[in-house]
């Protein structure tokens, strides 16, 4: 496992690993504090520039506005990276918003999300 940050009560879990070239970001995302968020994507870039994840998985029950403007960043280093990355967008299945939020995101970057109840 290259990275793991166990999830708080307000904090997701991000659990990054070479060894199943995936990264997964799950639980529930509302902290105010911005410098949390911020080492989160600094740890994803530098893992992105290494090439050696093929999925991302974003697995989230809820989050707030800084956490919309954090997965619009990783969003972003993602497409950036030029790296054939997949997205998985998991959500609960009675949950239609956060079905909605994966596709708003897929639509607004312009990138294929694999959009799917887990």
């Amino acid at each position: 496992m290259d990275y793991f940050k166990k999830a708080t009560r307000t904090m997701p879990a991000i659990i990054m690993d070479s060894s199943t070239k995936s990264a997964l970001v799950k639980g529930i995302s509302i902290s105010d504090d911005w410098s949390s968020y911020q080492q989160i994507l600094t740890e994803i870039k530098q893992n992105l520039q290494r090439r050696i994840y093929n999925d991302f998985n974003f697995q989230l029950k809820v989050f707030n506005t800084k956490s919309a403007k954090l997965l619009l960043e990783i969003f972003r280093e993602i497409k950036k990276s030029k790296h054939p990355i997949s997205i998985h967008w998991l959500y609960d299945q009675k949950d239609a918003e956060m079905r909605e939020m994966g596709m708003d995101y897929s639509e607004l970057l312009g990138m294929d999300f694999i959009v799917s109840p887990n």
